[in-house]
């Protein structure tokens, strides 16, 4: 399976209900991820304000590609009027 960061965002209101998920890079296991992010958290959280003005990154998650999809799922059952394809 594979590895994504997924990154928990407070914005500049202090909101705190968004995410950003990192698809680039991947990785093979949770510690390859576990140290990137700890190698690269400058670049991560420049990355995350570039790409999400108004939020900054609050915390940096590992996480395993079938409990996102699971998370994916849940969240589209729960929020049925979000349209992941219609808000690209």
């Amino acid at each position: 399976m594979m590895w994504f960061i997924l990154v928990g965002l407070i914005g500049l209101d202090g909101s705190t209900d968004q995410s950003f998920l990192f698809t680039d890079p991947v990785f093979a296991d949770k510690q390859e991820c576990v140290v990137y992010v700890q190698n690269n958290i400058e670049h991560l959280t420049y990355s995350v304000a570039q790409r999400a003005p108004g939020f900054a990154p609050e915390e940096f998650y590992c996480i395993e590609q079938q409990l996102l999809e699971q998370q994916w799922q849940k969240h589209k059952q729960d929020r049925p009027e979000f349209d992941f394809e219609k808000s690209i």
